[in-house]
């Protein structure tokens, strides 16, 4: 199958965000969902995974960068029913 594209599943649910992250040489991409799972992505190749965070209860909103080596979550606490 050389030559034709290939998918991959990122296995996301429906993105809350979506936030470009640099430090120093790199650059990675944030994509965060309504089911608590929050996916950095090598900016360079979109297909590698750099980690993968999942909270438990909270709803991933933005992530801020104010400096280069510091990144800050805002996130939705859920209630439990």
């Amino acid at each position: 199958m050389d030559g034709q594209a290939k998918y991959h599943n990122s296995n996301l649910g429906i993105p809350t965000f979506l936030q470009a992250i640099h430090s120093k040489n790199k650059a990675y991409l944030a994509v965060g969902d309504e089911d608590t799972r929050i996916k950095i992505y090598n900016e360079a190749r979109m297909h590698e995974i750099v980690s993968f965070w999942f909270l438990t209860k909270r709803v991933p909103l933005q992530l801020l960068q104010p400096l280069e080596t510091t990144l800050i979550l805002l996130v939705k606490n859920e209630e439990s029913k």
